[in-house]
């Protein structure tokens, strides 16, 4: 049952999809057990980079963020989905990113805001608001480009019931419970988008694109 986040984070990355050029680093993507439904354009780019520290993904790159086994200035888009909340040195991962981004290049990331713990608990240490974002990516060396709030009250209330039916309950839930729940979607897509005003202060968390200067 795919998250209303997934589902958010989608639709941006397509609508976005011009902004992968050249080299591109993916951040925390996986080649196999890929989440969503998002296709990187890999035909329409020079080269697409998977960078992420479990091996078991088959990376291009085994390391962090804060690490990165490339020299400076040699990418041109950074992509970095739903991972900055497992980073403790937020700072010390956009300078690196900021290092190996060529003149103008382009970060694009999300992060989750009012959003259960992810699964991996053990691993998952924080959340950041829309002021927090800025002043990080500006005190960076960052102009930032755009910075969305991802979904409003339908989208949190939904996700929170799907993941209380899934591992928030060890998944000993029932089968008929997760499906009533994706039953609703369409209810709380509706909502969601009636209640898209409070964006600002109730949603799911942030897209953001930014430019290195």
């Amino acid at each position: 049952m795919k998250s209303f986040r997934r589902y958010l984070l989608d639709e941006h990355l397509n609508n976005n999809i011009d902004l992968f050029t050249g080299t591109v680093l993916d951040i925390g993507g996986k080649k196999i057990n890929k989440r969503g439904r998002f296709l990187p354009p890999i035909d329409s780019v020079e080269d697409w980079i998977y960078l992420n520290p479990d091996i078991s993904t088959k990376p291009d790159l085994c390391c962090s963020a804060e690490k990165i086994k490339i020299n400076s200035s040699k990418i041109n888009t950074v992509l970095m989905t739903e991972v900055i909340e497992y980073i403790s040195d937020i700072d010390g991962a956009l300078k690196e990113i900021n290092r190996v981004l060529k003149k103008n290049g382009i970060l694009i990331f999300s992060t989750p805001f009012l959003h259960p713990v992810h699964g991996d608990y053990y691993f998952d240490k924080v959340r950041y608001t829309r002021i927090f974002l800025e002043e990080k990516l500006m005190n960076n060396n960052y102009s930032i480009i755009d910075i969305t709030e991802m979904g409003s009250l339908g989208a949190v209330i939904y996700d929170i019931l799907r993941i209380s039916a899934g591992y928030a309950s060890g998944n000993k839930s029932s089968r008929l419970y997760r499906k009533f729940i994706k039953f609703l979607f369409p209810f709380f897509l509706y909502l969601d988008k009636k209640t898209t005003k409070q964006k600002k202060y109730i949603n799911t968390g942030y897209f953001v694109i930014a430019r290195k200067n």
